[in-house]
């Protein structure tokens, strides 16, 4: 069945024209339109700064920067200044050692004093007179001691600003003599400590030695 537009009227489905009113059936139109292709969604260029980035470049440890002058990377010269400091921080100790041997007569005076006054200084006192006959038979290993550890500081200055091969091949030297030294003389913690300087420096740095000058 099907319903005239014009009165409502129920009319038979080969029925073009209502017999209760006269009227078509069904007003026709234009024929409908074969679907289209949908529309494609426009491509809209991404704005320039949500761009997703590329990673940078891993940078190597000796580097030159865009006026083609040598840079050492930050791990680097942190290490470096931290081990120098307390290479000078060694050399001082020695020298202190060898003040007091100087003076020990002053020092001394000040132990027999105390002694005097309370028992438990008169151990102290002999330690200290063991200690600088010790000073007094390696007086000149000392001084070679506060020698290398005055020129391994020198050696890592002027690697820091020259960065030249050469002078990190001697700061390497200087570090090994230096933890021989103090292996010899009964120090085994700095020994290790020189060890570790040399071996941990040649470490970061043998991959760009042909970067150096």
């Amino acid at each position: 069945m099907q319903t005239c537009y014009n009165c409502g009227q129920q009319v038979e489905d080969g029925v073009l024209i209502c017999p209760n009113c006269g009227a078509l059936v069904k007003r026709y139109t234009d024929p409908p339109r074969r679907d289209a292709a949908p529309e494609q969604p426009e491509q809209t260029q991404q704005p320039y700064f949500d761009q997703p980035e590329a990673a940078p470049a891993r940078r190597a440890r000796v580097w030159r920067d865009a006026r083609g002058k040598l840079r050492l990377a930050a791990s680097v010269k942190a290490f470096m200044i931290v081990m120098t400091v307390l290479a000078g921080y060694l050399a001082l100790s020695f020298a202190c050692l060898l003040f007091v041997y100087h003076n020990q007569d002053v020092y001394a005076d000040v132990f027999q004093m105390m002694s005097g006054a309370d028992a438990a200084f008169s151990s102290i006192s002999d330690s200290f007179e063991v200690l600088m006959a010790a000073i007094g038979q390696a007086y000149g290993f000392i001084i070679a001691l506060i020698v290398i550890s005055l020129a391994r500081v020198a050696a890592s200055i002027w690697f820091l600003c020259a960065k030249r091969r050469a002078v990190l091949l001697a700061l390497l030297i200087l570090c090994g003599v230096l933890a021989v030294g103090l292996a010899v003389s009964g120090y085994a913690v700095y020994a290790l400590v020189a060890a570790a300087d040399g071996v941990v420096t040649s470490m970061l740095l043998r991959r760009d030695l042909r970067t150096l000058k």
